[in-house]
């Protein structure tokens, strides 16, 4: 015995009484785990009236009987006062859990939609006056560039050994297509493909697209053809012959 004078117990929840005569005696929760071995969680644990975090019965029955004695305090009216309340607080957890098995779900609430003429008629503006900016916005910036021109055949500079060479790229679909001033037919992806007669030496090759609008894309090329006709050939052939023969004499 620790010299405490048992004295009886008056009408508070187990916690309540336990907390009531440690801070009487002026004993911190440290001092109590000490003397009983008891962990100081499940002494706050017994303080607080949370029984649901507390081990089995059986320990419960031993922590406060070391607690009653080291507080000098008859055992058998905390253990008491423990399993009366351990067992309300485990018939209103039934009750509870009972409860929330048999509620009744709250109804789905579902809203009603209808559609009238007047929604109609609106949902109709709405959607040609949608149109309506798109097809501005598109057409103010077609207005504002000028359309696209890409050749990629043949490249800037280059040299061919024949007297033609395939000129083809894309360009705006609604675009008009001029090469070296001709009218070119453009397909409805924007793509063209002509076939342009080249003559010996340098050839300049101006390709122009215009939009709807008068906006130019402008593209020129220098293609290099080494053909030759061949009376051009034959010419140079008897140029030489005679030259030959001249210088024989």
């Amino acid at each position: 015995m620790n010299g405490f004078i048992k004295k009886s117990i008056g009408t508070l929840t187990l916690g309540e009484k336990l907390k009531k005569l440690r801070s009487e005696r002026r004993i911190s929760l440290s001092e109590v785990s000490k003397h009983t071995r008891i962990q100081i969680k499940y002494l706050e644990y017994l303080e607080a009236d949370q029984y649901h975090k507390l081990p089995v019965d059986v320990y419960v029955r031993g922590f406060l009987k070391n607690y009653a004695d080291f507080l000098a305090v008859d055992a058998n009216v905390l253990i008491r006062l423990y399993e009366k309340e351990r067992e309300i607080k485990r018939n209103m957890e039934k009750r509870e859990e009972n409860d929330r098995r048999h509620q009744v779900p709250a109804p789905f609430k579902t809203h009603s939609f209808a559609l009238t003429p007047k929604i109609i008629v609106i949902s109709v503006i709405t959607v040609v006056t949608f149109s309506g900016f798109f097809y501005l916005y598109k057409e103010l910036g077609s207005f504002a560039s000028a359309p696209r021109l890409v050749i990629s055949s043949p490249d800037k500079d280059t040299s061919v050994s024949g007297n033609s060479t395939i000129v083809e790229g894309v360009t705006d679909k609604d675009a008009k297509l001029y090469i070296n001033g001709q009218l070119i037919l453009v397909n409805d992806d924007g793509k063209f493909r002509e076939n342009i007669t080249l003559q010996s030496g340098n050839n300049f090759i101006n390709i122009k697209s215009v939009n709807k609008f008068g906006k130019e894309a402008v593209e020129s090329l220098t293609v290099q053809s080494s053909y030759q006709k061949e009376e051009d050939k034959v010419t140079e052939e008897q140029s030489a012959n005679q030259s030959a023969q001249s210088q024989g004499v």
